[in-house]
């Protein structure tokens, strides 16, 4: 009874031997953030703990308008206390390879992101594993909201006093 991504993503954790350091790449439904049967939950708190990077909201299938999430992780974290978790929420389809490539690299980096510095593409929101935890492990993946304010419109104070003092 456990779904297909599940008994795969459980191969790939558990039967690597501890010496290699194996990375995955593999999607799952969206539930998966918010699911509340025992095992799901279970799977998910061991996911972020140990081995997760990144959450990316895929875009809807055209066939089946079923929405789903590509978890990127590797089997075990070097360090998963100090590591970042980051949800990923691409603005539209047309986002390019370089775009993914460059926020791919960050988060492999584990590093911040400023919220202006991928606006314009992609909403990318980062949690330490103690906010996690504090969550109950349920995270909401970033979202854009209609009449959002682009944080990358928005003038500094001192542009402000200089479009007054012209």
């Amino acid at each position: 009874n456990i779904p297909s991504e599940y008994a795969f993503l459980s191969k790939i954790l558990f039967s690597v031997p501890d010496k290699e350091n194996t990375s995955f790449i593999c999607v799952f439904a969206n539930n998966f953030l918010s699911a509340q049967d025992k095992f799901k939950m279970t799977f998910r708190r061991y996911l972020m703990n140990n081995s997760l990077i990144a959450v990316i909201q895929s875009n809807f299938s055209e066939s089946n308008k079923i929405q789903k999430i590509i978890l990127v992780g590797k089997n075990k974290l070097d360090n998963p206390h100090n590591s970042l978790r980051y949800f990923i929420t691409p603005k539209d389809k047309n986002i390019s390879e370089d775009d993914i490539s460059r926020i791919v690299q960050k988060c492999l980096n584990n590093e911040t992101f400023d919220e202006k510095e991928f606006y314009n593409i992609s909403k990318i929101k980062a949690y330490t594993l103690q906010e996690i935890r504090e969550n109950d492990y349920q995270i909401s993946m970033p979202q854009y909201y209609e009449d959002e304010v682009n944080p990358n419109e928005i003038k500094s104070l001192s542009e402000i006093v200089g479009d007054l003092k012209t």
